[in-house]
């Protein structure tokens, strides 16, 4: 048997991109459907992430002008030429100011479409993991605890049982001489040297101790579709783009920023709202319509400069460009809450490295 086992980052990829290239590969996906392995653990991760990721997609914090204006006074009352500038500014502006509200309408009705599964990729998914689910047994609960004990791969220091438990239902599964593709951004399962990725030497040994035929390991999508339908001789998948493409779709995956799945067990509780794991302000928060529109206040969806101010200009609803204490990546990121320490009244924003999983906070 020949198993495709995507990593939950790899399916949110399609709520956050606006490549059209990447989004063709849902048919691959549905070619592939009696291939894929899918994990409840898999499943309930879109399910929670998609909207969040969605939702940190769609903030337009840069669209349109500031509030700005040449000094008329400063002229000699005859410079037409300022007037003129300073009218044609004024009346673009109001036009941006519409052209956002609309877009606002756009966001909230897809917002309503995602959450409840209405939406084109909810729906492709829905029917890729209809019958594929599979439920974790008794067995791979106590190992995946045992693995998350110990510190072992994959999985983060803190985080609740989840990637263990995914392995582990994997290892129950396949058999001698079954072949397996790992597609995943996550750092957890492999070790990344160039343009080339290592899976994790105990995560090796997890796969050669089952004897399988052999393992494929990839941080791409496109890549790893393509290196699997390749491997299908006759039966190769019809329905994937042409070598460019696929090149265009890579490249677009390797850009693209990294996605942080939200999880209830973090030490970082999380910024209110779409951020939130334990926020009280969420999405549809319980200071009514200030939640949803406040201008200023933490809760508000729409806000100015709240902290999770989907169209915010200010606060912490835009990303920072940080560097991990421990590892040395530089990534960029939203920061997932504000921190201060009353013991020494320091204070900064609290981060997870997408390669190591260290949580840091920067002042």
């Amino acid at each position: 048997m020949k198993y495709l086992f995507i990593d939950a980052n790899i399916y949110l990829r399609f709520f956050d991109t606006q490549s059209h290239e990447f989004k063709k590969l849902l048919k691959s996906l549905q070619e592939a459907k009696k291939n894929i392995f899918v994990t409840e653990q898999v499943h309930d991760e879109v399910l929670r992430n998609k909207l969040d990721v969605f939702i940190r997609f769609f903030k337009p914090n840069n669209f349109g002008l500031k509030t700005f204006g040449l000094l008329e006074h400063l002229s000699d009352g005859e410079d037409e030429a300022i007037k003129k500038w300073n009218a044609t500014t004024q009346e673009i502006q109001y036009k941006i100011k519409a052209h956002v509200l609309e877009l606002e309408k756009i966001g909230l009705a897809q917002i309503e479409n995602i959450m409840n599964n209405r939406d084109e990729v909810s729906k492709i998914l829905s029917n890729i993991f209809k019958g594929n689910i599979k439920m974790p047994t008794a067995d791979s609960i106590k190992n995946a605890r045992i693995r998350r004990e110990r510190g072992n791969p994959p999985g983060k220091k803190g985080d609740p049982l989840g990637d263990q438990l995914s392995w582990e239902q994997l290892l129950e599964i396949i058999k001698e001489e079954d072949e397996v593709w790992i597609i995943s951004k996550d750092g957890d399962y492999f070790h990344q040297f160039d343009d080339n990725v290592y899976l994790n030497p105990l995560l090796d040994r997890d796969l050669k101790t089952k004897k399988i035929k052999a393992y494929h390991v990839f941080d791409s999508l496109a890549k790893g579709l393509k290196h699997f339908s390749s491997n299908l001789g006759k039966e190769k998948l019809a329905s994937l783009p042409q070598d460019k493409e696929l090149d265009v779709i890579t490249n677009q995956e390797i850009a693209s920023d990294p996605i942080f799945l939200t999880t209830s067990g973090s030490i970082f509780p999380g910024i209110a709202g779409a951020y939130g794991a334990s926020g009280s302000s969420g999405l549809y928060g319980t200071s009514g319509l200030s939640g949803l529109f406040g201008s200023a206040g933490s809760s508000g969806l729409f806000g100015t400069s709240g902290l999770s101010g989907l169209f915010g200009t200010s606060g912490s609803s835009g990303f920072f460009q940080v560097k991990c204490p421990k590892c040395g990546t530089e990534f960029r990121d939203t920061p997932r809450t504000y921190f201060v320490t009353p013991a020494t009244g320091k204070s900064g924003y609290g981060f997870r490295c997408p390669k190591c999983g260290e949580e840091f906070i920067q002042e």
